[in-house]
């Protein structure tokens, strides 16, 4: 099993270990996962959450 941060979280939320099995198995489900990188840079016009952002859009338009 993959440490993740499902498996971090369940016992906090009262979560057996079927559901937790499932969870960390969830992601290899998937035909294709899209991993994205964001290398914030410090500029002084645009903000570190902004560059965040801008990347969680780009990965939306996709």
């Amino acid at each position: 099993m993959h440490l993740n941060y499902s498996l971090i979280v369940a016992p906090e939320r009262g979560l057996d270990d079927k559901a937790i099995d499932k969870a960390a198995r969830s992601p290899f489900r998937a035909p294709m996962i899209i991993t994205v990188i964001v290398r914030c840079e410090e500029y002084p016009k645009v903000m570190r959450w902004e560059q965040v952002v801008s990347a969680g859009c780009a990965v939306i338009a996709m």
